[in-house]
């Protein structure tokens, strides 16, 4: 019944808005990988087959514009703290091992 499911707490929805924020970051970065993606690809193509040599100048100038922008702005929004962030959100959660008192368990032996 609705009155068994606990109500969402502030910092629930705190860490639901880093997910949303992360995720929107990770699109965004999809995205302008694959813009620069597609310039390579072209680039690449144009070189190996020693065509448009204008077009070569441009895509290479434009791409590395792109990456040049991409690394400021993964920097700006901290693309590798979020990356990490979602990654520790779907790690397992470790299940707590049950010893006796007496007997040192892998956490004792560490310390």
């Amino acid at each position: 019944s609705y009155s068994d499911v606990a109500p969402s707490t502030s910092r629930d929805s705190y860490q639901d808005q880093q997910v949303d924020d992360a995720l929107e970051v990770l699109k965004r970065t999809r995205k302008l990988l694959g813009d620069m993606n597609d310039d390579y690809a072209a680039y690449s193509t144009y070189v190996k087959k020693d065509e448009y040599p204008v077009e070569q100048l441009r895509l290479s100038n434009a791409i590395e514009d792109q990456w040049s922008s991409f690394r400021s702005w993964a920097e700006e929004v901290d693309l590798r703290g979020k990356i990490e962030f979602l990654r520790a959100r779907m790690a397992p959660r470790s299940k707590p091992i049950k010893t006796s008192s007496t007997e040192p368990n892998e956490h004792m032996l560490r310390e």
